[in-house]
């Protein structure tokens, strides 16, 4: 989905899940001009013998705040899935969110331009990767994170207004 120079509220439920025969999760990607508010969970679990999880990708330019997402696999020897989350000017996971990408090599990455606030559950196979602009706050991680992640600074994280303007601090 796409809206371009919108809000976009994700108020209903996405399931991707996976279901016979090989139970693969699904895939999404999802981007918003404005904000993203997601007060429904989304499934892209992997389920039965060859349950890998799905990819859930989520851009906004400016807000996001997060909802629960499952990526997991179902099997033991299934991949997790990977959650990619960016946002230009803040990143929030409250407290009653639960992201999971649990199973081999499954991954979370979260991104921000400006602030990033992690106070909800953070579960992944393989990695959590939190990454920030330098000039942007260190990111606050209050939640329940595992395993522990990997925070780092990156100067090509777009900050909040956008590329290409002279002030980056949202004004």
């Amino acid at each position: 989905a796409d809206v371009s120079g919108g809000v976009l509220s994700l108020n209903a439920p996405v399931n991707l899940f996976g279901t016979v025969p090989d139970g693969l999760g699904g895939d999404a990607d999802i981007s918003a001009a404005l904000d993203i508010f997601q007060d429904a969970p989304i499934d892209s679990s992997g389920k039965r013998s060859f349950g890998s999880g799905g990819l859930v990708e989520l851009f906004a330019q400016r807000d996001l705040v997060a909802g629960s997402i499952d990526a997991s696999a179902d099997c033991a020897d299934c991949s997790g899935g990977d959650i990619d989350l960016e946002a230009w000017c803040s990143l929030t996971i409250p407290a009653t969110t639960v992201l999971n990408a649990l199973g081999d090599a499954g991954g979370v990455a979260l991104q921000s331009g400006g602030t990033t606030d992690v106070s909800g559950t953070v579960s992944a196979g393989m990695s959590v990767d939190v990454s920030y602009h330098p000039d942007a706050p260190v990111p606050s991680l209050t939640g329940v994170i595992t395993p522990a992640p990997s925070v780092t600074t990156d100067p090509n994280i777009i900050r909040c207004g956008g590329p290409g303007i002279c002030n980056r601090n949202g004004i």
